[in-house]
């Protein structure tokens, strides 16, 4: 799909989706790519990011946590 047809993506990751395959759930992660990104180091990071989660380590939600802090800190 062309970048601009995608809708609501969650490009922060605090949302997961799913795929069920053989009766299993895949995770379904959707990578903003355009001409001149690099792809791999852009496939590395979401696999890292996913063997993280499969440890319990969130770190879309992480940040996120540590940001809204900040953020009622200077409030």
């Amino acid at each position: 799909k062309d970048w601009q047809d995608v809708e609501a993506v969650d490009r922060i990751g605090l949302d997961r989706e799913f795929y069920e395959i053989l009766g299993l759930q895949v995770p379904h992660v959707t990578i903003p790519v355009r001409p001149g990104r690099d792809m791999a180091r852009l496939i590395e990071v979401a696999a890292m990011d996913q063997k993280l989660k499969g440890l319990g380590q969130n770190t879309a939600v992480d940040f996120n946590t540590k940001l809204i802090s900040l953020m009622e800190q200077k409030e």
